[in-house]
């Protein structure tokens, strides 16, 4: 009901059962409810629109890129509401009529209405912030092409922008974290030169765990979104990067991509278990061996071993956890890749897929508050962040669980 009325997603008109065995929730309440109140929306959002446009094109004068950003702003809920009226006829029908291609298009207008409008409500926000505290800012000096090629960028963007900032945007808290302490640290020469090169190497090696973790899997993913958009008819970089991306998905443990991944526009045949059904079964078996093991090894060290638990030591022990949820979910992905399919039954993918999924996720988020805890341990020691309790650590790891458990879950259509 609230995503309809937000205009984001069609969510394939049915919810995905739990594993209880409740029927899978279709178009019940929303069926009743939705189709006059979309055409409501429908209505007016259009009439509103529809003016907004006309004073834009007829009535501004002079543009500026203020101007400009809140006309894509206006074209970003307009492509949304023009992709309503198809939904309130599959609402009051049952179903969808109007073909596949018609569903792609029709979804993608209304995602982009939530992904652009946030962008763009953003750029606006940081904007109007140099307009008025920092006037003579250079920001504000920006050209009508430059907001122009700002607009593009969010546009161009905003189709994957979750899928980049998951990665970008913790590796550069990452980076400007250890940056600084490297910078604070050598600048006051404070303390033992062993426990500061110590710190660095610490620093150091977070970064390039997570950058070698991360970072490959977002680059090929990446690749394939850029075939699937501008090379079509490229078959072969279409394999190439899906098997990349299938390998490399497997070796950091993250998700199963449900052993296909979509094929381009120009037709090439889903890619099932190639290259991954010879190489991964060995590989995975090693890593789970040794993960499982040195996972084994930490969580002994810690129940036992560590005295006294602050809050960087609570998010390190939530980090080993993700990693161990991921670890022991992937026998079955290992028995699936033997024997060619998934005889596990619907339950247990769902579960399996879940736990798979916290990885990622839970992992960057957790190096992430790791690392922005120890630059205020560090670069600010007198910050009140500094005073956090185990309760409020073990606080913010629980919301760490519950946002990454609640975003990352994967969706598996009802059959």
């Amino acid at each position: 009901m609230l995503t309809e009325l937000n205009v984001t997603t069609m969510l394939n008109f049915t919810t995905a059962p739990p594993v209880g065995g409740c029927p899978p929730v279709g178009i019940q309440l929303e069926g009743l409810l939705l189709p006059p109140v979309l055409t409501i929306d429908v209505t007016l959002g259009l009439l509103g629109n529809a003016v907004a446009l006309w004073i834009f094109c007829f009535k501004v004068k002079k543009w500026n890129p203020n101007t400009l950003f809140l006309f894509n702003l206006v074209i970003a809920d307009f492509l949304a509401l023009v992709s309503l009226p198809l939904r309130i006829h599959s609402l009051l029908v049952g179903h969808w009529v109007f073909g596949d291609a018609m569903c792609r298009i029709n979804l993608f207008l209304m995602f982009s209405n939530r992904s652009a409008s946030i962008a763009l409500m953003t750029v606006v926000a940081v904007y109007r912030y140099f307009k008025v505290v920092h006037p003579h800012h250079r920001v504000n000096l920006m050209t009508r092409r430059q907001a122009a090629f700002v607009s593009l960028i969010v546009w161009f963007l905003m189709y994957r922008i979750l899928t980049v900032l998951e990665f970008f945007l913790p590796a550069a808290i990452l980076l400007f974290c250890s940056v600084r302490i490297h910078s604070f640290l050598r600048g006051r020469q404070m303390g033992n030169p062993e426990k500061v090169r110590k710190a660095m190497r610490v620093c150091v090696a977070i970064v390039l765990v997570f950058t070698l973790c991360f970072l490959p899997t977002t680059v090929s993913t990446l690749g394939i979104w850029f075939i699937t958009s501008f090379r079509p008819w490229d078959c072969a970089s279409f394999y190439s990067f899906t098997q990349i991306t299938i390998m490399l998905t497997e070796l950091n443990v993250t998700t199963m991509l449900n052993f296909t991944t979509a094929p381009p526009v120009g037709g090439c045949p889903p890619v099932g278990i190639q290259l991954e059904g010879l190489l991964l079964p060995p590989v995975l078996t090693i890593g789970v061996t040794l993960g499982l093991l040195g996972n084994a090894v930490a969580l002994w060290i810690f129940c036992f071993k560590v005295k006294k638990w602050n809050p960087n030591t609570l998010f390190l022990f939530n980090l080993v956890i993700a990693d161990f949820l991921a670890l022991v979910s992937l026998p079955l992905r290992i028995h699936s890749l033997l024997v060619g399919h998934w005889v596990f039954g619907d339950a247990m993918c769902r579960i399996n897929l879940f736990l798979m999924f916290s990885n990622r996720s839970a992992s960057i988020a957790l190096m992430t508050v790791v690392a922005i805890y120890r630059y205020f341990k560090v670069v600010h020691p007198h910050h009140r962040v500094n005073l956090m309790t185990r309760r409020q650590a073990a606080f913010v790891s629980l919301i760490v669980w519950f946002l990454f458990f609640y975003t990352s879950k994967p969706h598996t259509p009802s059959k």
